[in-house]
């Protein structure tokens, strides 16, 4: 039997209930578009051509992903992590985002901003098996990218916010 916990690496963010309130202000101020496509229903602005730069929304966060990127490293073994793109997502009630998985990149890693209810955590689904991260607010949780995952359909009237950045992993961490 697989635990999918073996995969994935989670990190609390650092002093999150101070830094909360000024990520989603930063996110309020930020251009976005609603994502309404087959089974995919989501706020984001993940197709806007800057999603590779960071955003003011990702400093407030920049302490919290460089000791989770080094502790992927430890963890998993690796030396050097590069930065892919980062963007937000948010769900309003109804909506979700169907399985997907990212190409080419080592780790998906997930900063849990909103999150009311732990069921609409990420799912993972392994060899059509489906696995529900155990993760809460103000944590971040990275699994490999390749991975097929979705976001359950919100049921809830409350939002959930999470910021994704994507993460090249290499090089073996104890080597000279």
């Amino acid at each position: 039997m697989i635990n999918i916990k073996d995969f994935c690496v989670i990190s609390k963010i650092k002093n999150f209930e101070e830094i909360k309130h000024k990520i989603l202000t930063d996110l309020d101020n930020r251009p976005k578009h609603l994502v309404r496509w087959k089974n995919f229903s989501y706020i984001t602005d993940f197709h806007l051509a800057d999603r590779f730069k960071n955003h003011s929304y990702v400093e407030n966060l920049k302490e919290s992903f460089d000791v989770h990127f080094e502790k992927i490293n430890k963890e998993m073994n690796y030396k050097v992590v590069e930065i892919g793109s980062i963007w937000f997502q948010q769900y309003e009630n109804n909506h979700l985002h169907s399985l997907h998985n990212h190409s080419n990149v080592t780790f998906t890693n997930i900063a849990y901003i909103e999150l009311s209810n732990k069921s609409q955590g990420t799912v993972i689904n392994f060899k059509d098996i489906d696995y529900q991260i155990d993760c809460n607010e103000g944590e971040i949780v990275s699994f490999p990218g390749f991975f097929n995952h979705r976001s359950s359909e919100n049921i809830f009237n409350q939002r959930k916010t999470v910021i994704v950045v994507n993460t090249l992993h290499s090089g073996i961490y104890n080597s000279d």
